[in-house]
């Protein structure tokens, strides 16, 4: 019965949308398991499109669903978790919560000032120092404000460069905040060495299992910050898995609240380990399209904030 309703609800879960079409994320109770998936799926009408042995997780694409359905009827026993596989860059969006218009101010090119991380403060250049930051997100392109060989990337399937897109320097922009040297595009911490990580398709959506991969790669590569400026509004047991896994080894995530206008964080930022942060504009006003919640950590500069883009440009940024 039990196995019955969950795959009602996979079924249910993938017909809303949301999540990877003929995806489902396995997580398996132990290796033995694990190994008799592998000699099986195939006959079974199974694909495995990706493995994250450490969790005992695939990701596996199920051209008919009775296929999945024969597979999880048939070996109940073998299954700790089964998920479909959310996306994390075009979520499903909640109601939008009823807000007061603002003027609000932008930061422009005056964040770093405003965080006492200005000019007036030298030692500012040394922050970062022997940490590695990883950035889950569309890639980062290389630009002045990286210097020489702080910038690395890490390719987990999805390339690693950015691609041409409207929203593919999303990713530089992210960088350069975190830990750019150019007056034109500064960061709080110029001394970090940076790790990118691709997590983007090239419509620019990721998903559970991306993301996942990419913050266990990011510790495994000795990642101490992982930022995940992308979300969405649902969770799987792979992305705590990872999380854990993450904070068993020492790692600090950061993660985006959401720009949803809504009551409640995006994932991963709603997980409680994670490090929420909401955007406010240079008055100290919560933006307005910045998603709240009572477990909203921080708020930091995100309202016309000048950073880096692709081709070396500079824009200005909300989010």
């Amino acid at each position: 019965f039990e196995m019955r309703t969950l795959l009602a609800d996979l079924a249910a879960a993938l017909a809303r949308g949301g999540a990877r079409a003929q995806e489902t994320l396995l997580t398996f109770k132990d290796d033995d398991a694990l190994k008799r998936f592998l000699q099986r799926a195939e006959k079974s009408g199974l694909t495995v499109l990706g493995q994250l042995s450490g969790l005992r997780t695939l990701r596996v694409r199920h051209n008919r669903i009775r296929d999945l359905e024969g597979e999880l009827m048939d070996n109940p026993g073998d299954y700790e978790a089964i998920s479909v596989n959310y996306t994390m860059s075009v979520p499903s969006i909640p109601a939008i919560e009823d807000r007061a218009s603002l003027n609000l101010v932008p930061f422009g090119n005056r964040t770093l000032e405003y965080l006492g991380a200005g000019p007036g403060n030298p030692d500012r250049m040394r922050w970062g120092n022997g940490v590695t930051i990883a950035i889950l997100d569309t890639g980062v392109s290389g630009d002045a404000t990286f210097g020489n060989g702080r910038l690395n990337a890490l390719d987990i399937g999805l390339g690693a460069a950015p691609g041409i897109g409207r929203e593919d320097g999303h990713g530089t922009a992210v960088a350069a905040l975190a830990a750019g040297l150019a007056p034109d595009a500064g960061g709080i911490a110029p001394a970090a060495t940076l790790l990118s990580i691709r997590v983007t398709d090239a419509n620019g959506t990721s998903d559970l299992f991306t993301i996942s991969q990419a913050i266990v790669a990011a510790v495994e590569t000795g990642a101490k910050i992982i930022n995940i400026s992308l979300g969405g509004h649902a969770t799987a047991p792979v992305l705590d898995a990872a999380l854990d896994y993450a904070i068993a080894h020492g790692a600090v995530i950061v993660a985006a609240a959401g720009n949803d206008q809504a009551a409640q964080l995006a994932w991963p930022a709603a997980d409680p380990r994670v490090i929420s942060v909401g955007a406010s504009d240079a008055a100290e006003q919560q933006v307005t399209f910045s998603n709240s919640s009572s477990q909203l950590q921080i708020a930091a500069p995100g309202y016309g904030v000048q950073s880096a883009w692709l081709n070396s440009d500079r824009v200005y940024l909300d989010g």
